[in-house]
C-alpha cells in the first residue's frame, strides 16, 4: 500500500488481495464511508451518499431489482429485445451491402436503451438517437468535471473562483451540465408521475415508477421521509445511467475488437456454440451451464481491458490498523482493482489475453475471487448482475450470428484511451454472417 495525493487530498491505495478482503471485505463497516460530497448547484447530484441514507436505497435498489426478475426470465427479456435489435440492425447492414460496421456505436445504443427501460421503461428509438446521445454526453460530462484539475481548485472557493479567469469558464461549464441533466431528469420524472394509477396494485414497471410508488405511500401514511424526494431520484437515476452505460458499452466495444484480433480464440468459441446451440438461435441463461468457453471469454474480456485506472475513493468510518500502521477516521481510501488484474502473483502471464486462465482442468469455466472487477465489500457494484447478464447475452449472441474481424483495408487500432471508463478508439468492424 501507498499513498498518493490528489491535489490537496491524500489517498491510501491497497493492491494486494489479502489485504483488501482483510479491509473492505471482513471490516467492511469501517470502509464503507465517501469522501464529502463536493459542490453541487442544485443538490441533484447526492452520489456521494452514507450511513442509513446509503444503506435505506441500497436495500431499496436491490428489492426494486430484484423484483424485476434480475437474474430471471424477466430481465432476460429486456436484455434479449436489445439483442435482436442488434442483431437485425447489424444484418441489415450486411444486406445493404455494408461490410465495414460501427459496431460500436451499435452496442452502445443498446446498452443505454438497457438502462433507459429499467430506469424509466422505455428504450431510446435507433432511428432517432439524438436523445441517448445527448444523455450519454452529459452524464459522460458531469464525471469529467468531478476529475476535473481546474475544478478541484474552484472549489476551495466557488464563490470567489467563478469569476476568476480561466475558472470562470469551468464554473461555467460545469453549473450548465448539471442543471441540462437536471432538467432532462425531472422532465421525465414529471412524465412518468403523470401516467401512475397510484391507487392501483399493479406492479411497478420501472425504478422510477417504484420510486415514485414508494414516495406516494410515505407521504399518503404521513410519514415525512426526505430521502424519497424528486431530487434523490434524479441522483439515483443519474447513478445508474452512469454505472450502468460506459462500463458495459466499453466492455463489450473491448470484447468484439478482441475477437477481431485473436481469431484462433474466436474460432474456439463459434466450435463451442456450433456444439451446443448448432442455429441461428437466441442463446440464453438456459445455455449458460454449457458455454464453458464462452463464459471464459467474458471473465478474460474484463481482466484484459481493466476499465479503471483509479478506483472510486472510500473514507474511513473510524481509526483502523493496517499492517502496523493507524490511519484514522475520515482517512480517504481504496483499494486498486487495476493493479490485481494485471499482476502475476494472481494471474500467469497477465500481459496474455488466455481465456483458458478461468477453465479448470476439466473445461469448466469458473470466477476466481480475485477477479473483483464489480469491487468487494460494502459499496460492491449494485448492478453487478445486470452487467454479468448482459456481457453473457451480448456475447454469446454476437458470436453465435457474425464472424468479426479487421476491415480488409485497415486493422482497427489497439490503443487505449485512459479516461474514467478505459475505451478502444473507435472501429470499424468486418461483419459476416454465419447462417
Amino acid at each position: 500500500m501507498f499513498t498518493m495525493w490528489f491535489g490537496e487530498t491524500p489517498v491510501v491505495l491497497i493492491n494486494d488481495v489479502p489485504t483488501m478482503l482483510e479491509t473492505f471485505v471482513k471490516d467492511g463497516e469501517a470502509y464503507a464511508g465517501r469522501p464529502k460530497m463536493e459542490h453541487s448547484f442544485s443538490g441533484e447530484f447526492n452520489l456521494g451518499l452514507e450511513g442509513d441514507y446509503w444503506r435505506d436505497h441500497r436495500r431499496f435498489s436491490l428489492q426494486v431489482l430484484r423484483n424485476f426478475g434480475l437474474g430471471r426470465n424477466l430481465m432476460q427479456e429486456r436484455v434479449l429485445h436489445e439483442v435482436v435489435e442488434l442483431i437485425d440492425h447489424v444484418k441489415a447492414e450486411i444486406k445493404a451491402g455494408n461490410e465495414n460496421v460501427d459496431m460500436m456505436a451499435i452496442v452502445d445504443i443498446c446498452v443505454g436503451s438497457i438502462i433507459n427501460s429499467l430506469t424509466f421503461g422505455y428504450s431510446f428509438d435507433k432511428k432517432d438517437k439524438e436523445g441517448f446521445h445527448k444523455l450519454k454526453t452529459l452524464a459522460g460530462q458531469l464525471i469529467a468535471n468531478f476529475l476535473d484539475p481546474l475544478w478541484k481548485i474552484c472549489l476551495w472557493n466557488p464563490n470567489l473562483m467563478k469569476y476568476i479567469p480561466p475558472f470562470d469558464k469551468v464554473y461555467k461549464r460545469v453549473e450548465s451540465t448539471e442543471k441540462s441533466l437536471n432538467q432532462i431528469f425531472h422532465e421525465k420524472i414529471k412524465a412518468h408521475r403523470e401516467k401512475i394509477d397510484f391507487e392501483s396494485d399493479e406492479e411497478p414497471r420501472d425504478y422510477a415508477e417504484a420510486f415514485l410508488r414508494h414516495q406516494y405511500k410515505l407521504k399518503k401514511d404521513g410519514i415525512k421521509d426526505d430521502k424519497f424526494s424528486d431530487n434523490q431520484l434524479v441522483a439515483m437515476a443519474t447513478g445508474l445511467w452512469v454505472a450502468g452505460q460506459e462500463t458495459t458499452s466499453s466492455t463489450l466495444a473491448w470484447l468484439i475488437l478482441y475477437m477481431m484480433e485473436h481469431q484462433d480464440i474466436q474460432k474456439k468459441a463459434h466450435d463451442e456454440l456450433d456444439k451446443h446451440i448448432g442455429s441461428d438461435r437466441l442463446v440464453t441463461l438456459d445455455d449458460k451451464t454449457n458455454l464453458n468457453y464462452i463464459n471464459a471469454i467474458v471473465a478474460e474480456i474484463l481482466r484484459f481491458s481493466n476499465l479503471s485506472s483509479v478506483n472510486v475513493f472510500h473514507r474511513l468510518t473510524k481509526e483502523v490498523q493496517i499492517h502496523g500502521y493507524t490511519f484514522p477516521e475520515n482517512t480517504t481510501i481504496t483499494y486498486q482493482i487495476p493493479f490485481v488484474l494485471h499482476d502475476s502473483r494472481y494471474f500467469d502471464e497477465p500481459e496474455k489475453f488466455k481465456p483458458e486462465r478461468f477453465l479448470d482442468k476439466n473445461g469448466k469455466f469458473f470466477w476466481p475471487q480475485e477477479l473483483m472487477t464489480f469491487g468487494i465489500g460494502k459499496r460492491a457494484c449494485l448492478g453487478e448482475g445486470l452487467a454479468k447478464l448482459e456481457l453473457y447475452l451480448f456475447a454469446a449472441n454476437i458470436l453465435n450470428q457474425f464472424k468479426l474481424n479487421h476491415p480488409k483495408d485497415k486493422k482497427a487500432d489497439l490503443t487505449r484511451i485512459i479516461d474514467l471508463v478505459t475505451a478502444p478508439i473507435p472501429y470499424k468492424t468486418f461483419v459476416e454472417s454465419r447462417f
